[in-house]
């Protein structure tokens, strides 16, 4: 465990083994702890907003969950790049809610988004039972539906992938969801390794620009 500094963020950078005995504290503390997946694209935005930089640091965990931000981070080592592209930390935290016969909730934006969720969570761990499923809302608006099913189940784990607007809302208030554990995941963060079209392509590399950008002026201001 370490601490680092990306766009004068403070984040606490975990071994793989460390933050799979955080997640087991998490599943059983009684309360709601959120972890946050950074990539590329949430850090060039968290660089120019400071309310998402903060929501940020009040997460109780974040993972560093592209080549990129690892980079930026000042992580170069195979053995964390190769974590990274074999997204292990979400399948290791996937085994323990299966060891632990947990039920786990999904949460996406669209109902179209949250098909495409539940396919990348099924790649990962095949044959997981996942208790229920819901969505933020079309409108823009929390879903009251999804938040009493959420609470009418009571999943030990939620994972959602949103933008970060909807996730920074449902998770900022921790009175509205009965669980243990929410793992808010970047709404482009492609777990089933689908093929990019030239588009995306086009938008990853964009912002590893950014990124780069924004972390060498960072550095040169700060000295």
């Amino acid at each position: 465990m370490r601490i680092i500094n990306v766009l004068g963020i403070s984040l606490t950078d975990y071994l793989l083994k460390e933050a799979l005995e955080k997640v087991d504290i998490f599943l059983r503390n009684g309360a709601l702890n959120t972890v946050l997946y950074l990539n590329t694209r949430l850090m060039v935005a968290a660089g120019k907003d400071e309310s998402l930089r903060t929501w940020i640091e009040k997460a109780d965990m974040t993972v560093l969950g592209d080549e990129e931000t690892l980079r930026q981070s000042g992580i170069t080592t195979r053995n964390r790049i190769h974590e990274v592209q074999e997204f292990s930390f979400l399948k290791e935290a996937l085994n323990i809610v299966c060891r632990d016969h947990d039920s786990l909730y999904l949460v996406a934006d669209t109902q179209q988004e949250l098909k495409l969720l539940e396919h990348d969570i099924d790649l990962l761990h095949h044959g997981l039972f996942i208790s229920g499923q819901g969505i933020f809302g079309d409108d823009g608006n929390i879903n009251a539906q999804t938040i009493n099913e959420i609470n009418d189940i009571v999943p030990i784990m939620i994972i959602m992938r949103m933008p970060y607007q909807y996730e920074q809302r449902l998770m900022g208030d921790s009175a509205l969801i009965n669980s243990e554990l929410v793992i808010g995941l970047p709404d482009d963060f492609n777990i089933g390794n689908r093929k990019e079209s030239f588009y995306d392509r086009f938008i990853r590399r964009t912002y590893q620009k950014l990124l780069r950008r924004l972390v060498s002026e960072y550095e040169k201001d700060k000295n």
